[in-house]
């Protein structure tokens, strides 16, 4: 009953600014993470101890992928939230509840530091990418009896249940954040960004630091 348009966001701290472009244009965000023993602690990181050229032991401040991108994500007005725990089937998870009720417990407090309302912005989700376990269909009783027994949803269910918040008024003052200006190959100066209020047309003036533009097109 819900249009969704993907944007992919990706993980890898190399594709940090490619993942602040989705979450710009996102109403709802979600955040996989994984169950795998070690990853999912690697993306927590908040420092880390190595050893230094001298042969000495240095705490250095490492913030992991999980939770930078989480705090982006917030930053950007991402204001739902479905956490996906991938990698329920890997070995060291084996689809345990204590694993799920542990990473849910950890993310949770770091979400709910940021400002998101556990019981009305975020959800938590079971699933097993690999095998597509818990994406569209609901998982048996006897792959995760602990999940199905109590009519828990699907990602897909989750996803077309979330509420987004309302747009800005189409009738209020013009204001649409700018993550992206470049000029294209006739010189012309291109706007990227998302329409928060109001709405523009072609020929409008709009103001930018003070200074005036002059509406060209317009692009969807």
């Amino acid at each position: 009953s819900t249009t969704v348009t993907l944007m992919d966001a990706p993980g890898h701290k190399s594709f940090v600014p490619e993942m602040i472009s989705g979450a710009f244009e996102a109403d709802v965000g979600v955040l996989v993470v994984s169950a795998r023993e070690g990853e999912f602690e690697t993306g927590l990181l908040l420092e880390k101890e190595i050893i230094d050229e001298f042969g000495k032991f240095r705490t250095i401040e490492i913030v992991g992928q999980t939770l930078e991108h989480a705090i982006l994500a917030k930053s950007m007005g991402v204001s739902k939230m479905i956490v996906a725990v991938n990698k329920m089937d890997d070995p060291t998870v084996a689809w345990s509840k204590d694993r799920f009720d542990q990473i849910e417990e950890e993310v949770a407090e770091f979400l709910i530091s940021l400002g998101y309302n556990k019981a009305e912005d975020i959800v938590f989700l079971p699933i097993s990418g690999l095998f597509g376990n818990n994406i569209d269909k609901k998982m048996s009783q006897a792959l995760c009896p602990w999940w199905s027994r109590y009519l828990c949803p699907t990602f897909f269910q989750a996803l077309n249940s979330r509420k987004v918040a309302k747009r800005g008024d189409p009738n209020g003052p013009f204001r649409m954040p700018i993550f992206e200006l470049f000029n294209n190959e006739d010189m012309e100066t291109v706007v990227i960004g998302r329409v928060e209020s109001g709405n523009i047309r072609v020929g409008d003036n709009s103001a930018k630091q003070g200074k005036s533009y002059h509406s060209c097109s317009i692009s969807r």
